[in-house]
């Protein structure tokens, strides 16, 4: 007799975003090389961010439906939404 919330599924939409991507730790520890690298990537974000948003898309819509369908399992849907 009670009722638990199930996720079936989630989709995420990034829109507008400011995009900045920092890599550490790139040509063995060599600073200039990392930050040049690094300016680079982002100078060219705009041509980059049609790739990589719809990775980072995917991977928050699988992680955001994991995490609530966790969260979901433990509690009741009346602790979410008690009936007053």
């Amino acid at each position: 007799g009670i009722e638990y919330l199930k996720i079936d599924h989630s989709d995420v939409k990034i829109k507008d975003a400011n995009l900045r991507i920092y890599f550490h730790n790139l040509f063995n520890g060599q600073k200039v090389l990392e930050k040049t690298a690094n300016d680079v990537i982002n100078q060219n974000i705009n041509i980059l961010s049609e790739e990589v948003y719809p990775l980072i898309e995917q991977v928050m819509a699988k992680k955001i439906f994991n995490v609530s369908n966790m969260l979901f399992a433990a509690y009741p849907f009346n602790d979410f939404f008690p009936l007053k």
